[in-house]
């Protein structure tokens, strides 16, 4: 079954697909808004159930919005073999040992690719696959259903290295007592780089959603830094806005690495450039693809830049990130004073 609506979304008829959408109540369905506006509409998540009350979200410019929490794109399959053999291991809250005896080379691959996929990395010493996060729930899922979840992927964790970091800070060229944005902190990088470049002589404020990230991000920053879990997009930023939390005063300059899937990565900048004061700089890892892509969103994306009182753009090198070779640039925009 599905509900499809093509063009014409906004608010007056964007509460009626939610309705339909909350209606459904399909099991296992993916749900899909492709908002190109701003709009505050009621909204049913799947896996709530019809009689309970809509929540209210925010549907931000070119974000894909999807009830499961992530695009198929962060899910692979893994055949029968490799699912034996996750059945057969012996899984704990941060490490996977596989079953006694050698695999074949080609399975061992496919095992491998699978674990690491999930967040695993081999450990020679342990003879174990370590994890971050506990991978219990998610390899058996991947046990039971055939499709393994690529944990970087759906969160979209690809952390700043620290000389990137530091190239960004450079550009931002921050004065001492800035007060400085990270939308997406992650585990700190740009703020580490930030310290290393003014130490205590700034105010850092900063926002994610994954929780293992926000507690990397706190404890390497020893508290110096105001990390919140919250999504960025549903912050506000208002004259009268707290130091920190869902609504906040200007900043002196943003420095960010946001998500990039679906157009994430224009829409986070451009959120982020609300809070940037007269005179101050915004500088962000992106995509190179708002440059040339005719989409409303690339389209709209371009004019924002457009308004800045100066802009640049610097290529960052393919193979810089860890865990994949996706081109990269980095966009410095000065705001007018």
């Amino acid at each position: 079954m599905s509900i499809r609506h093509a063009g014409g979304l906004g608010p007056d008829n964007v509460a009626d697909l939610c309705a339909s959408i909350a209606g459904a109540r399909v099991d296992g369905a993916r749900w899909w808004l492709d908002m190109e506006s701003r709009i505050r509409a009621p909204f049913v998540p799947v896996g709530r159930r019809a009689d309970e009350p809509p929540t209210r979200c925010e549907l931000s410019a070119a974000a894909i919005v999807h009830a499961d929490n992530m695009a198929a794109r962060s899910t692979f399959k893994i055949s029968d073999e490799v699912r034996d053999v996750l059945a057969r291991s012996t899984i704990t809250a941060t490490s996977v040992k596989l079953p006694e005896g050698q695999l074949e080379r080609k399975l061992y691959e496919q095992v491998n690719k699978a674990l690491a996929g999930s967040g695993g990395r081999w450990d020679r010493k342990s003879g174990t696959h370590l994890f971050d996060r506990d991978p219990r729930e998610a390899l058996g899922m991947a046990v039971e259903t055939g499709k393994a979840t690529n944990v970087r992927t759906k969160l979209q964790a690809f952390y700043t290295p620290p000389t990137l970091a530091a190239r960004v800070v450079d550009a931002a060229n921050l004065e001492s007592g800035a007060r400085v944005l990270e939308p997406s902190i992650g585990d700190g990088a740009l703020a580490r780089a930030i310290y290393d470049a003014l130490g205590d002589d700034c105010e850092i404020v900063g926002y994610d959603i994954d929780d293992m990230a926000i507690g990397k991000a706190r404890a390497s920053l020893n508290g110096t830094a105001i990390v919140s879990n919250y999504d960025f997009l549903a912050v506000e930023c208002t004259s009268g806005g707290a130091q920190a939390g869902s609504n906040i005063r200007p900043v002196d300059a943003v420095v960010m690495n946001p998500p990039f899937t679906g157009g994430a990565d224009m829409a986070h900048v451009t959120h982020a450039w609300g809070f940037v004061k007269p005179g101050g700089i915004l500088v962000a890892i992106m995509s190179p693809g708002w440059r040339t892509a005719k989409t409303k969103a690339a389209v709209e994306f371009r004019k924002l830049i457009a308004t800045a009182a100066v802009s640049d753009v610097d290529d960052i090198d393919a193979g810089t990130f860890e865990h994949t070779d996706i081109a990269t640039v980095m966009l410095t925009l000065r705001k007018p004073a």
